[in-house]
């Protein structure tokens, strides 16, 4: 009897019709009428400011302050709760444009078929919308924008390219990228769209982009750009360099599917390059279900590479199956010292930390063999980092021709006892596994070397860098040890 009614008060108490479920749902009706309440007081403050109007721009702005609003611009789903609130249920009042149509007189433009490609905007408007169609002696045309490719900083061409004034732009559904060849031939662009809006320094927001295979440098020194981006495109093969220079944090919306943000992965292997990846970023997919995963790789030449098959984080990068972007913070010829002075410059550049630390270092020296030294250098790069994820590689191969394979075994222990199931003895591992793990069948300077301790020959492109067979044992590696550590899920 007792387990009865047991059962019948559980059921009373938390099944879907029960007092807690309800409760539970009245607390979020309560929550989300409240927040409907003050956007809606917001809004009606707006309107009086603006003798009884609200345009696009304050209203969305207003909206941004209580939550996240969907790309097709239907719902909010608020910072508190998370609710996904329709925008239509929130206002159903007039919005103005609070962008201007530009006229076709402020364009420099190419008529080309029925397409009026717009080449240069010399207008003065600092908001502008790019209209679908222009019409010409009532003559109707679809609009193209002129792809933007230049070959020295000199040399540019294309719309917004260099526009000082552009504040905000705003494009219509179904805007294409054309290519007008050196024949005079135009075509649809392939090249999608490089370099759109490069140097356009009092940019603020770009709305409704157009669909693009290829963002290079779309929004190159945009030091003014905020707030979100969203990026539409299904397809995207490079966003090389995107994003360089940015000086606000940016919320940047892609895809389910985009998985090819190599551009912020790879081009971090000099100095004066490292502003190219560290921009204040977070990637979000679309639907905002899951932000990406983001890893820095610290080195030297052996992160940086020498060829794209020959560098392991862009292997890593297409291993890890969530979504993800390694950044290779690798600087050829760099000392272990360079390293850490190096980590502090790009932390002051970067307010979004990243969610894994991947260092590597030590080869050229800069810790004058003392493994002391060089577990303090680590420990100083583990502690700038502030987080408990990260891995430690040690040094497969001496580049300073002054430790012994016994030199290399101190150092492994002292380090494997310090940082634990962090670290990663790689020469151990390329000795042990690499020729297994990479399908080659090992040579007899091969078998000479492992019976030395030394990394094979067949994994070696010269005496201290690896080939691509080398590159993508060693991303095998630490991708299994990512796994190991539970830092990703695959």
């Amino acid at each position: 009897m007792l387990l009865i009614l047991a059962g019948v008060t559980i059921a009373t108490l938390t099944g879907n019709n029960g007092i807690l479920t309800q409760t539970t749902r009245a607390k979020e009706e309560s929550e989300k009428a409240e927040i409907i309440e003050q956007i809606q007081l917001d809004i009606a403050d707006k309107q009086i400011e603006n003798l009884g109007s609200i345009n696009e721009d304050e209203f969305y702005e207003i909206l941004r302050k209580y939550g996240i609003v969907s790309a097709d611009k239907t719902t909010l789903t608020t910072n508190k709760g998370n609710y996904e609130i329709l925008i239509s249920n929130i206002y159903g009042g007039e919005i103005a444009s609070s962008l201007i149509t530009t006229p076709l007189s402020s364009w420099e433009y190419t008529i080309y078929n029925d397409v009026v490609i717009l080449d240069k905007y010399i207008g003065s408007d600092k908001e502008i919308k790019i209209p679908s169609t222009f019409t010409i002696d009532e003559d109707t045309y679809n609009t193209g924008l002129s792809t933007s490719s230049y070959t020295s900083a000199d040399v540019k061409s294309g719309p917004f390219i260099g526009n000082t004034l552009i504040e905000i732009v705003r494009f219509d559904d179904g805007i294409n990228f054309y290519y007008k060849h050196s024949t005079g031939e135009i075509t649809i662009s392939t090249g999608g769209a490089p370099h759109l809006f490069n140097g356009c320094v009092n940019l603020k927001a770009a709305y409704n982009i157009p669909d693009s295979t290829l963002y290079s440098a779309t929004f190159f020194n945009c030091t003014s750009l905020e707030g979100d981006i969203y990026i539409n495109a299904e397809n995207i093969t490079s966003f090389y360099m995107c994003f360089k220079g940015n000086n606000n944090i940016l919320n940047v919306y892609v895809p389910e599917n985009s998985t090819t943000w190599n551009s912020l992965a790879y081009e971090c292997s000099k100095e004066s390059n490292y502003e190219y990846a560290y921009t204040n970023l977070n990637i979000k997919t679309l639907d905002n279900k899951k932000d990406y995963i983001k890893i820095t790789c610290y080195g030297d030449s052996l992160t940086a590479g020498q060829a794209d098959d020959r560098k392991y984080p862009m292997n890593l990068h297409s291993l890890i199956q969530d979504k993800n972007i390694v950044y290779n913070a690798g600087v050829g010829g760099y000392t272990s010292e360079q390293i850490v002075d190096l980590n502090e410059k790009i932390s002051k550049v970067s307010t979004i930390k990243d969610d894994i630390q991947i260092i590597w270092m030590g080869t050229n020296g800069g810790w004058n063999n003392d493994p002391d030294t060089l577990i303090a250098q680590y420990e100083t790069l583990i502690e700038r980092f502030g987080s408990d994820k990260y891995i430690i590689i040690g040094i497969p191969i001496d580049n300073t021709y002054t430790l012994s394979i016994d030199d290399l075994k101190e150092l492994e222990t002292a380090m494997s006892n310090r940082f634990g199931e962090h670290y990663i003895n790689m020469r151990d591992y390329l000795v042990n596994n690499g020729l297994s793990d990479a399908g080659i069948d090992a040579t007899s300077e091969d078998l000479s070397r492992i019976a030395e301790g030394r990394v094979p020959s067949s994994l070696l492109y010269d005496n201290v860098h690896y080939n691509s067979s080398g590159y993508t044992v060693i991303a095998n590696c630490i991708y299994n040890k990512l796994k190991s550590l539970n830092y990703i899920n695959q």
